[in-house]
């Protein structure tokens, strides 16, 4: 989400107090997007030529179950490049119900998706 929005939750969660103390609230725009997309809009907002490779999803998948068995095989320290769930994630688009966030706390986003590319790319202007 747009730091907008995660401010205006912010400030929202706090006049929700202490009735919504302790609770957990998912914060996003409730626009679900893929992880490429997202990259897409903010290099295009930056002026960034970028051109995505893609590889079918369960291929990457595959691909990336066999760098972990690589990987563990080997015995290297830490995570392989790509993993499964890795290749899965960014294959998928991601969007969390926010119905109890928008409810207990009375707030809705202020800035959709769409102002937040146009923002975004004249903030890289004025750069």
């Amino acid at each position: 989400t747009w730091v907008d929005n995660a401010a205006t939750s912010l400030l929202a969660a706090l006049d929700a107090l202490p009735g919504v103390g302790s609770r957990a609230f998912v914060v996003s725009n409730g626009e679900p997007r893929t992880v490429n997309e997202l990259i897409a809009r903010i290099t295009a907002a930056a002026g960034v030529d970028w051109s995505p490779r893609t590889v079918p999803a369960r291929a990457a998948i595959a691909g990336g179950a066999a760098a972990e068995a690589v990987w563990e095989r080997s015995r290297r320290d830490g995570e392989p490049p790509m993993t499964a769930f890795g290749a899965e994630q960014l294959s998928t688009a991601h969007w969390f119900d926010q119905r109890e966030t928008r409810s207990a706390l009375d707030w809705a986003p202020e800035v959709s998706l769409a102002n937040g590319w146009v923002r975004l790319a004249a903030s890289f202007g004025e750069g």
